[in-house]
């Protein structure tokens, strides 16, 4: 955009027209006009280009593979590390204890140690 009142424009060549100017007036209301406004002009033409009629759904737990990956990374078997990576991704503790759980990372039982780990071999 050049100026503030100037509109976003895509030019479009698509079927039986060609050079054709697409503002966001030209997007249906609703999910359509969602994805121009957040995405950009190009996106929602690309997917009414390309795959109009296509019902597609954005999970909610999108970035989840993501998260597990950081958790596995990140977690020092320790309830303050576990607190830390729920509170950076925006999850809750459990969520953060079952992966870590799932992957047998926690050998704590949910319990905080009273002594540091290796403890043993020091006496």
């Amino acid at each position: 955009m050049e100026n503030s009142n100037e509109k976003e424009t895509v030019i479009i060549e698509h079927k039986g027209y060609k050079n054709q100017k697409v503002t966001i007036d030209d997007i249906p209301d609703g999910s359509m006009r969602l994805v121009a406004e957040l995405c950009g002009l190009d996106v929602a033409v690309s997917l009414m280009q390309n795959v109009k009629g296509l019902t597609i759904a954005v999970p909610s737990n999108g970035f989840e593979k993501i998260e597990k990956k950081i958790i596995l990374q990140s977690y020092q078997n320790d309830t303050a590390s576990l607190k830390k990576l729920a509170l950076k991704l925006d999850l809750n503790e459990q969520t953060v204890r079952n992966i870590i759980r799932k992957y047998g990372l926690d050998t704590t039982d949910g319990q905080l140690s009273l002594f540091k780990k290796g403890w043993q071999n020091n006496v």
